[in-house]
């Protein structure tokens, strides 16, 4: 088990990462603090800042999750357009205007 200065410098990165940590730095804070109150060791006031942090970890890492999701949606929508934009600037050719490689270049074939 932990001293007190321990999980005090525990208590502090956990809420650095809360603060401006990255999702991964979040989601390790908070399967820390899961662990922590796990164990069942901690006082009545001591468990309950560390569920309202561990509440703020999740709510940040899903909100990072929902911003990726979004982000992923407008590309997936700029993608498309950008795939309808090329078909419609695609020149119609049929299989009549191919030149069938015979050399012989009929009125309607390009000699080219």
């Amino acid at each position: 088990m932990g001293t007190i200065d321990d999980a005090s410098e525990d208590l502090a990165r956990w809420q650095d990462a809360l603060r401006r940590g990255t999702f991964e730095d979040r989601v390790a804070a908070l399967e820390a603090v899961v662990e922590r109150l796990e164990l069942g060791n901690t006082s009545m006031d001591a468990a309950i800042d560390l569920y309202e942090l561990g509440m703020g970890l999740a709510s940040a890492a899903t909100a990072t999750i929902d911003a990726a999701e979004l982000r992923v949606e407008e590309l997936s929508r700029q993608a498309a357009k950008v795939a309808r934009q090329s078909r419609i600037i695609q020149f119609p050719f049929t299989d009549d205007d191919a030149d069938d490689g015979d050399g012989d270049h009929g009125p309607d074939e390009a000699p080219f």
